[in-house]
């Protein structure tokens, strides 16, 4: 291989629509690029999905020589790409609330199963962040817990269950993103904290991931101002993915950066700055996930630090081959003795399993004619969400429709009018169900609760992300995390009111 067909296996390049376009083909030819990543815009059912993975596969294998990493977020819960009528897995919080670190395990076989299947073969999952700040707007749910015994038991079975169906796994976000209260996605967070203080909290799930052989490990665009001292996050940082990650905690694996797309990178260094760094800093692969025209000006900068002797060309020879040494591992066409729709059903009992009850009231659950449901419409709280996209109504639309009774939708950030219209509303009803989306973090929510309860104490809460937005919320009413705002989680609450189900689920934060 050339010194140039190596640094094009070390990057990842994602564009718009439902098959290659021209743009993204230029660059893959000029460039070499031996890695794509999908995203909800790019798949439309399943019979598309293989198509197009099918000619993303000929056209870099012929190009390269080498066939592709065709990566995706599919996280389960609140992050997942695949169109959901095909059946996407709960998320992570909401599978610890199974109490069975099992249930992540088929999660994660059945995902690698299904997204085998259609040709994709590199799942960006699962997150190994413990979400110790519940103020947190970009974690939370998507994390397994607040603990970090917890987020080992049930990530590193996920990951398990992914290898077993021959998908690569990858931990993230390192060295740990959940004790933040801004979102990478759009501003550059921080994180205070000495080595030492993340040896006893955020390496640990990293350490078993590293144990345990979990092939990938993905950099978070953080400042760890206490580490590094160059102020720049670890994504850039050669004393993080390499001292650290590397040579200290012994990983062995692929190293890949979050997208540098994100605001943490794109506002405050640049993605052509960004990229250079990060191969500097020690990651084997870059991702580009939106854009292709990022690349002439990437690469030329790659290619000037190669002569002038800041990039050690050895270095990038090493990193190829460690890429291809996983291609050669994964990427082999064996044929799987499962079905992923054999475990449709299995998947769906364990969704079931996640309905979790916080409170119970000591009034009846009734629900009749006079119901009023109240909610916001569906919206994405963070840029690596895709609810907006699965949902065309809301939950109380939706629920209101099937008992045959009134809704209103509010706003994610309810007006002083919307309020004053719910609890006026609330007084003509018999019994309230709310449906909260974040209201932890977009408290007008908890305000028209409570302006509701003043005028009808008889309500159901539902929270439809995280269940932090239960805290706040008085326990003289029934409470339910339901840890997710999609159609097959609205379907179980309406068994749950009916009574055709019980919630049986057992919370581990809030």
């Amino acid at each position: 291989m050339t010194i140039e067909e190596m640094v094009g296996q070390k990057f990842v390049v994602g564009f718009p629509g439902y098959e290659l376009n021209e743009e993204v083909k230029e660059v893959i030819r000029k460039y070499k690029i031996g890695n794509i990543i999908l995203f909800k815009e790019n798949l439309k059912n399943e019979a598309q999905i293989k198509k197009l993975c099918a000619e993303i596969k000929e056209f870099i294998t012929s190009v390269t020589g080498y066939p592709p990493f065709i990566m995706i977020d599919q996280e389960g819960g609140m992050v997942a790409r695949l169109p959901e009528n095909m059946g996407n897995i709960p998320g992570a919080m909401a599978i610890t609330a199974t109490d069975d670190p099992h249930n992540a395990y088929v999660a994660g076989y059945y995902t690698g199963l299904q997204l085998k299947e259609l040709g994709i073969n590199f799942n960006l999952a699962p997150v190994m962040d413990i979400n110790s700040n519940p103020s947190n707007p970009i974690i939370g749910c998507r994390s397994y817990g607040e603990a970090p015994k917890q987020v080992v038991e049930y990530a590193i079975q996920m990951a398990k269950g992914l290898d077993d169906a021959g998908v690569l796994s990858c931990a993230k976000h390192f060295p740990g993103h959940g004790d933040v209260s801004t979102d990478s996605h759009v501003t550059l967070p921080c994180v205070d904290k000495t080595l030492d203080e993340l040896r006893g909290m955020e390496l640990v799930p990293f350490k078993a991931a590293v144990e345990n052989e979990v092939p990938a490990i993905m950099s978070a665009h953080i400042l760890f101002p206490k580490i590094e001292k160059d102020r720049i996050p670890a994504t850039m940082s050669k004393k993080i993915l390499t001292d650290i990650l590397r040579k200290e905690m012994g990983f062995e694996g692929l190293i890949l950066t979050d997208c540098l797309e994100m605001q943490a990178i794109k506002k405050f260094y640049g993605v052509e700055e960004g990229a250079l760094a990060a191969l500097k800093a020690g990651a084997d692969i870059i991702m580009i996930s939106h854009t292709p025209s990022y690349f002439p000006e990437v690469i030329s900068r790659i290619e000037a630090a190669i002569n002038d002797g800041s990039i050690v060309a050895e270095s990038i020879k090493e990193s190829a081959e460690r890429i291809l040494s996983y291609k050669d591992k994964y990427l082999k066409n064996k044929n799987q003795e499962n079905s992923s729709k054999e475990f449709k059903e299995e998947i769906e009992d364990i969704r079931k399993q996640t309905l979790t009850l916080v409170s119970k009231a000591d009034y009846p659950l009734g629900i009749d004619s006079d119901t009023l449901f109240i909610s916001p419409k569906p919206f994405n709280v963070g840029l690596v969400g895709n609810v907006k996209e699965d949902i065309a109504s809301s939950f109380c639309e939706i629920l209101a429709e099937k008992f045959g009774t009134k809704a209103l939708v509010i706003s994610e950030k309810p007006s002083e009018e919307e309020i004053e219209r719910a609890a006026e509303l609330a007084d003509k009803s018999s019994f309230v169900v709310v449906g909260t989306y974040n209201a932890h973090v977009f408290r007008g929510q908890l305000e028209l609760i409570n302006k509701v309860l003043k005028k009808n104490p008889k309500a159901a809460v539902f929270a439809l992300r995280n269940p932090y937005d239960l805290r706040d919320i008085p326990d003289t009413v029934w409470k339910y995390a339901a840890f997710e705002y999609t159609l097959p989680m609205i379907n179980i609450i309406e068994k749950n009111l009916k009574k055709e189900i019980v919630a049986n689920g057992k919370l581990s934060a809030v």
